[in-house]
This record gives C-alpha cells, structure tokens and sequence, in this order.
C-alpha cells in the first residue's frame, strides 16, 4: 500500500563503523518499489499498533503509555540489533569459508534489477 520495501538489503563492503550505521538507519529508512530511500512507515507504525494491540491481553498495570512506549522502544532497539546480525552474517559466512551466500563485491542492491521470467501466453 505504502509502496515500500520491507527487505532489508546488506551494504556488505565499508568500515565496521558505517556498516554498523547503516544498519541501524535502515531500521527509520527504507526502500521504496522504485529503489530510493523512504521513511520507514510502515516499519515505524506497525511496530506501535502491534504494541497498541498488546495491550488488549496484557494486565491492567502494563496498560499504561509508559509501558507500551518503552516494549516499542525494546521492540524498536531488537530490530536494529536484527539488521546488524544481518549486516554481518555473509562475512560470517565468509570468514567460515562458505562463499554460496556471500555477494560480489560488486554487488549493489540499489542498482541490481531482478530477473523476471517470461509471461507465458495464453
């Protein structure tokens, strides 16, 4: 709906400092379908109704705003965490000597058009 891509793409090559960085700007910015950088609304947004949302089964002392801000801001802190995982696994992978998951150095995810087969005809 947002036109937004939820994937998160590796910068893979850079010092550790802007990988780092990058991973956790990705969790506010995201990709548009087009390929430019977009906030992350849906990402953002979607986090705080699910917490919204928890609050229907949690008990009445963890119904307040103060708590459900604070498992967004845990909530918000996991996913950057999860995007550094995911900047540092291929080198992982690499440094273990398995290269099947490990993109060229030549790779740039903004700039690589995915395939797409044929349309077969009717």
């Amino acid at each position: 709906m947002l036109h937004e891509d939820p994937r998160y793409f590796v910068k893979a090559f850079g010092s550790p400092r802007s990988r780092i960085l990058y991973a956790v700007e990705r969790v506010l910015i995201t990709r548009t379908d087009s390929g430019r950088n977009t906030f992350n609304w849906s990402g953002v947004l979607g986090g705080l109704m699910a917490e919204s949302l928890a609050n229907s089964y949690l008990p009445d002392a963890e119904r307040t705003g103060g708590k459900t801000f604070s498992r967004y801001g845990i909530r918000i802190g996991f996913s950057a965490l999860d995007n550094v995982v995911k900047e540092y696994w291929p080198t992982i992978f690499k440094s273990l000597g398995i290269t099947k998951f490990v993109p060229s150095e030549s790779s740039d995810p903004g700039t690589v058009t995915p395939s797409v087969p044929p349309i077969a005809g009717p």
